[in-house]
């Protein structure tokens, strides 16, 4: 009923005002439908969906004349409907033929690989015209590191610079790249709109991937009864970052408690396909998001504090479990992470030793090291793929902030440890943000998805610290 005291005109013109606002915050219902069939068409694992999805891509940004923020949504309902990592146990080793936008391959060339280059191909206007050097603007992370990390290059030959790392690093900070510079005009409902889609997408794979399993799946024995992994943990370990972005432009309660339900939905599912990290992330989640929304500050600060010393913490533990744990059975469940533990401190101990300055700044984001002590019964294809057998390996297991130290050295690692010391006076959502974000600076190893996901979040940090006001704690009591 019209208010007696409004002209039609006027009620209709703040009702048209109301669904405008509606229809911003609430992610474009065509997408949401796309997502459905996409995932939908995965499951079924229909040969040619990627090309097919690769064309509509190239199609869709030739008709809008650029990469707007439609394609993007439509960029994201097909990256986030995809399986990266195959759980079909016959196409897991080459997945060349397996029907997925990440596997998909003729010869040496991925289809990923060609949607990549069309995406940075068709955002060279945007690089210039929105300046991609901002991305080392950002107040409180250390990108200086961005930089610095390519002296290690200078120590590098033949036989310890690792090509295969060097292009798939350069792959997926690409698309990272990409991702940033597309979304960093974004406004608040903009955000608000992408990470709902993105939540919505790899939620809704997660359950056609339930509700249609793979032809031959892979299983995970607990308690002698073989539980079914109905996907990897690509769909789900990047979906607290896009959680944090919505609880931290929530204004209600009502929106908070519309979070509590849709994580909960997504941690059954990761429960149902055995993937036991999730356990951590998501229970971590929904405690990060109950000590904010309810301004609990101690919560806050044991979260800050267990973010900030977790890896170091769990390091000294695995190194030291001899003299902390003395029940053999308990010691022996940690026994290869606590002798991989062992093997890292021999390793650096030897650059250490061998080249002080290696050691200060670093062999590269795509140098080996030479391992030391390895143990023959842990030198298998689970931990260290095709290096099994090698002198030089590139993966380093069981230690502080994974290979930061090797990528930048021990000042780069001393640095980044400054950084998440300063990250502590942010606010929660922000705090946590910030150090899911400080690894990019030294080029931690990302994958396809990670870089798709980090680079959206890096332009909304990217946002709160130069165009928006950083927000008090704004949720209603």
């Amino acid at each position: 009923m019209v208010n007696n005291n409004q002209t039609p005109a006027s009620y209709l013109s703040k009702q048209m005002i109301v669904k405008k606002i509606n229809s911003e915050v609430n992610p474009r219902p065509k997408f949401i439908y796309i997502a459905v069939f996409f995932a939908l068409l995965s499951s079924f694992r229909i040969p040619v969906l990627p090309e097919l999805q690769l064309l509509a891509i190239v199609l869709y940004t030739f008709k809008r004349q650029k990469i707007d923020i439609n394609v993007i949504f439509l960029v994201t309902t097909v990256l986030c409907t995809h399986h990266y990592a195959i759980p079909d146990i016959i196409f897991r080793e080459d997945g060349a033929s397996y029907p997925s936008i990440y596997t998909k391959a003729y010869g040496s060339i991925k289809l990923l690989d060609l949607l990549i280059i069309f995406l940075f191909t068709a955002s060279l206007p945007a690089f210039y015209n929105r300046n991609i050097l901002r991305f080392f603007y950002i107040p409180g992370f250390p990108t200086i590191l961005l930089v610095s990390a390519f002296f290690g290059l200078i120590f590098l030959n033949s036989q310890t610079f690792s090509k295969e790392n060097f292009l798939f690093l350069s792959r997926s900070y690409l698309l990272l790249f990409v991702m940033f510079i597309q979304t960093i005009h974004l406004s608040k409902k903009d955000f608000i709109q992408l990470a709902k889609l993105i939540i919505f997408s790899w939620g809704i794979k997660m359950f056609f991937a339930i509700l249609i399993p793979q032809e031959h799946p892979l299983y995970r024995s607990i308690l002698g009864i073989n539980g079914t992994i109905f996907f990897a943990g690509d769909e789900y370990m990047t979906l607290p970052y896009f959680f944090v972005i919505l609880l931290y432009l929530s204004h209600s309660n009502k929106q908070v408690k519309s979070l509590y339900k849709a994580i909960w939905i997504i941690f059954v599912m990761t429960l149902i396909a055995q993937r036991k990290g999730s356990i951590p992330i998501f229970l971590g989640l929904l405690f990060l998001i109950y000590s904010y929304s309810n301004k609990k500050w101690l919560g806050s600060l044991f979260l800050k504090t267990y973010y900030t010393c977790f890896s170091l913490l769990l390091f000294l533990f695995l190194y030291n479990i001899d003299h902390i744990i003395q029940n053999p059975l308990i010691q022996l469940a940690f026994y290869e992470y606590s002798e991989l533990s062992r093997v890292a401190v021999d390793s650096i101990s030897n650059i250490y030793h061998s080249n002080i300055l290696e050691f200060i700044f670093g062999i590269s984001p795509f140098g080996k090291y030479e391992i030391i002590n390895l143990p023959t019964e842990l030198d298998h294809l689970t931990s260290f793929g095709k290096e099994v057998g090698e002198k030089f390996r590139y993966q380093l297991w069981s230690f502080p902030l994974s290979r930061c130290i090797l990528n930048v050295g021990i000042l780069g690692c001393l640095t980044v440890y400054i950084y998440y010391i300063k990250a502590l006076r942010l606010p929660l959502p922000l705090f946590y943000l910030t150090i899911i974000c400080i690894p990019i600076c030294y080029y931690e190893n990302l994958t396809p998805v990670n870089a798709f996901a980090i680079g959206i979040v890096y332009a909304f940090m990217y946002n709160v610290h130069k165009n928006w006001r950083m927000l008090p704690h704004s949720l209603t009591q």
